[in-house]
């Protein structure tokens, strides 16, 4: 790794002196208290420092090279355990540009960068790969193929086992992602009609190490506006873990703007469980709501609604999810999570944040918890 980023430095010292070069930082505080059942308290404090470089290595600037370091720590305090964790990760080294063909335009990612699949559930991690993007102007085709196991497990979402359990690594600094081989095939109609947006995307990821735990995807996504201030997104996914099972996530979303300072969403998703003809839902990688709180994507129904507001250099948003579970061919209401996120910007470079998490469980307040976090962020 240190090799690695010896060499990264010396291509950038190289290029410079020929093409401009851009960079800059951000530093970034988490300070975060929780409390858990039966009163007890944690704690949890984080810092971290992102440093970015990007320039063009191309006199035309449409090639340019972009690459983001970036250390952090992260101590955490609760009940009967205190862990210490240091974190250096090359978050991202992209190399990037385009060049057209005719009267269409082809677009081409190489590098380490963060990779998702159309729902941003079933897979959202750092991968180092390749993207193409072909700009047809009414139809827009991506294709990525990628690879896991080079990235930092330390900083990224984690990935799921057969079972669904958190495959989790031990280690510090630096350890080696599990894995993984995501491929992702997607048109796009951008103005199918009236301004409604038609998506397919084929998705598919290759545990290098359990080949029963490979997992394919199919996403059909359609979305636009129904009036001037009011949009909306349905999505729907079927999926299979080896062929061997079908399984289904589908969302249905309704966004609305009626002014430019407040925003709401009213949404409902469902992830299957062993009903019919499917099995349970199961994601790639690892999905939760907080620190504090998860409300598992499988074998559930869950209702959101939120609304935000701006207000001159204040932002706020305030967001409810429900767990609804499916339980003896009847649904158990079981969970409540409340998130209110505000964000000031005291000036152009220097930014306070807090979150407020509340869990609610309804069948056993024992499991309750609640956190506020304290977050700053300075640009240099």
């Amino acid at each position: 790794m240190k090799r690695f980023l010896i060499i990264i430095s010396a291509l950038f010292i190289i290029i410079s002196p020929a093409f401009s070069v851009e960079w800059g930082g951000v530093f970034n505080n988490d300070s975060q208290g929780m409390l858990f059942e039966k009163d007890e308290l944690g704690f949890t404090q984080s810092n971290a420092v992102n440093f970015w470089v990007k320039t063009p290595v191309s006199k035309s600037n449409k090639w340019n090279l972009s690459t983001e370091l970036q250390y952090r720590y992260k101590l955490k305090a609760i009940p009967k355990s205190i862990d210490f964790l240091n974190i250096l990760d090359l978050s991202l080294l992209k190399m990037s540009g385009s060049f057209d063909i005719a009267k269409n335009k082809v677009g081409i990612s190489l590098g380490r960068f963060t990779i998702s699949d159309s729902t941003f559930k079933i897979f959202n991690c750092k991968s180092d790969g390749a993207f193409l993007k072909f700009d047809f102007q009414r139809v827009l085709i991506d294709i990525y193929a990628g690879f896991t196991g080079l990235t930092n497990h330390l900083n990224n979402a984690g990935f799921l086992d057969s079972e669904g359990n958190l495959q989790s690594l031990e280690g510090d600094l630096y350890v080696f992602e599990k894995p993984y081989v995501p491929v992702i095939l997607q048109i796009e109609l951008p103005s199918l009609f009236a301004n409604q947006s038609l998506s397919i995307q084929a998705f598919a990821a290759f545990d290098c190490s359990d080949v029963s735990n490979n997992k394919y995807y199919g996403t059909v996504d359609f979305s636009g506006p129904i009036l001037a201030s009011l949009f909306y997104k349905f999505s729907t996914t079927f999926g299979s873990q080896s062929f061997n099972n079908l399984m289904n996530y589908s969302s249905f979303l309704l966004m609305l703007f009626p002014n430019k300072f407040l925003s709401a969403n009213f949404g409902v998703e469902y992830a299957s469980g062993n009903q019919l003809i499917f099995s349970n839902f199961r994601t790639v990688s690892s999905y939760s709501l907080s620190d504090i709180a998860t409300i598992e994507l499988t074998n559930s129904i869950i209702p959101s609604v939120g609304v935000g507001f701006t207000f001159g250099n204040l932002y706020a948003k305030f967001d409810v999810k429900c767990g609804l579970e499916f339980v003896n061919n009847s649904i158990s209401f079981n969970k409540v999570f409340g998130k209110l996120i505000t964000y000031y910007n005291v000036f152009s470079d220097f930014q306070l944040g807090l979150d407020v998490n509340a869990l609610l469980n309804v069948e056993n307040s024992f499991d309750n918890a609640f956190s506020v976090s304290l977050k700053g962020a300075f640009v240099f």
